[in-house]
């Protein structure tokens, strides 16, 4: 019996979570100000620093550039930018 309230319980628990929509982790850095830009979906990326260690096929960066965008854009099928190997 203890057993079924626990699996009510975490059913009820996991319905009332809702999604998550903050960005987790954190950036390293982060400016703010009052100035706006626009993001046009299809000319925007995520890029890794060409010194950084970790550079494209990083599973855990590409997964969370992925992951970002879809928070900022929504999930559709917007085209990707083509990414070269001058990124700064």
């Amino acid at each position: 019996m203890a057993s079924s309230r626990l699996w009510f319980s975490l059913l009820l628990a996991a319905a009332l979570a809702g999604r998550a929509t903050a960005l987790w982790p954190w950036p390293q850095n982060i400016q703010t100000s009052d100035q706006r830009y626009v993001l046009y979906p299809n000319n925007f990326q995520f890029q890794y620093d060409v010194s950084s260690a970790a550079q494209p096929g990083c599973s855990v960066l590409d997964e969370a550039f992925q992951r970002y965008r879809d928070l900022l854009f929504g999930s559709g099928s917007w085209p990707r930018p083509y990414l070269t190997a001058n990124m700064y």
